[in-house]
């Protein structure tokens, strides 16, 4: 359990949190897609370009594996991985993007 603190940093540094150009934060940007309190992006308008759709998709894919791998080999749940990391990501955005908060409701930073 000791590298949890470690793994979970090097999995920031794997999802790109940080790049500030990438599709996804252009998407985010746009107020189309926002970062939910269980780790994974989610639509906050109902209608989306297929690109954006297919661009949260595969994110959320990856975001499980490597959920999943931290869960793995921390001997923890997937939950309390997701849960953690919904929390950085949330507090990560930049202001004018969108968080969903614990009740299921999409705010602006």
């Amino acid at each position: 359990m000791r590298r949890f603190p470690f793994l979970i940093a090097a999995l920031v540094l794997t999802l790109g949190i940080a790049t500030a150009a990438s599709p996804l934060d252009k998407a985010k940007q746009e107020g189309l897609i926002g970062e939910r309190p269980d780790g994974y992006v989610g639509f906050v308008v109902k209608e989306v370009p297929a690109e954006v759709k297919q661009l949260a998709d595969r994110t959320n894919e990856e975001r499980r594996a490597e959920y999943e791998k931290v869960a793995k080999k921390n001997g923890t749940s997937i939950d309390a991985v997701q849960a953690i990391f919904g929390q950085k990501l949330i507090a990560r955005q930049p202001s004018g993007t969108y968080v969903m908060t614990a009740d299921g409701q999409w705010i602006k930073k």
